[in-house]
């Protein structure tokens, strides 16, 4: 019977959905407080900063999770995973201690409150001598880029005008003149792109956050802090790991 036992429980745990390690890096972590005295009410504040380093996969941060992909990834790192420990003991601490949570920093909200960013690109010279159109190379602009205007930052050989463009492939630009444009021109290029560091808050679990990046978007390198409303400054935690 408890061999029986032990096989059923082995093949249980086995079955059991285990969250897919992400390359997620926890380089540094630091959460203090501070009081706000005002004439209404004292009130104790809570940050916590985060250094994170990701592939532009990874674009579930679960931080309400303490057994999700991010958390677990963080703690089975080879060079940070002490890092990763020690930040999860102090965000388990606060969450137990935060009446509210007042926000996120560092990142910018994807959806309605995000802006596109505005890219430039100048395009390699124009070489077409026979056909009134050339496809000329303009590194950066993904397929999905919302192009907003083309311009001739330097005319071409023949002076020829620009009378038309469309992007015919991802980094590639189809340039239209009213003749064989020539040689030596180029072509500026504006483009709305996804800002890398757009997000949005899926869903919040007691006072801990999952954040969601823009799919293909994820950021690399970044810093996100959050802050919470503790109900006293005694209930303050402290930590301060990586240099």
């Amino acid at each position: 019977m408890r061999f029986l036992n032990a096989v059923l429980l082995t093949v249980l745990a086995i079955g059991l959905a285990t969250p897919a390690l992400a390359t997620f890096q926890l380089t540094k972590g630091n959460a203090y407080g501070f009081i706000i005295d005002s004439d209404v009410r004292k009130r104790a504040i809570q940050r916590m900063t985060l250094h994170i380093t990701a592939a532009n996969t990874d674009t579930g941060l679960d931080l309400q999770d303490d057994t999700g992909t991010f958390w677990t990834a963080v703690g089975v790192d080879a060079t940070y995973g002490d890092i990763g420990d020690k930040m999860l003991e102090a965000i388990q601490k606060i969450d137990d201690r935060a009446i509210a949570l007042n926000g996120i920093f560092g990142l910018t909200e994807y959806g309605t409150f995000c802006h596109d960013t505005n890219h430039y690109c100048d395009t390699a010279a124009t070489d077409e001598t026979t056909e009134v159109y050339d496809d000329v190379t303009c590194s950066g602009i993904a397929a999905t880029d919302e192009i907003c205007g083309v311009t001739l930052k330097t005319n071409n050989a023949n002076n020829r005008p620009l009378v038309g463009w469309a992007l015919s492939a991802a980094g590639v630009m189809r340039l239209t003149f009213t003749s064989p444009p020539g040689a030596t021109g180029v072509a500026r290029v504006c483009y709305h792109s996804d800002d890398q560091m757009c997000y949005r808050v899926v869903s919040l679990t007691a006072y801990r956050p999952s954040i969601l990046f823009k799919t293909g978007y994820a950021p690399t390198d970044y810093v996100v802090t959050l802050e919470w409303e503790l109900d006293d400054e005694k209930y303050i935690v402290r930590a301060d790991y990586g240099s």
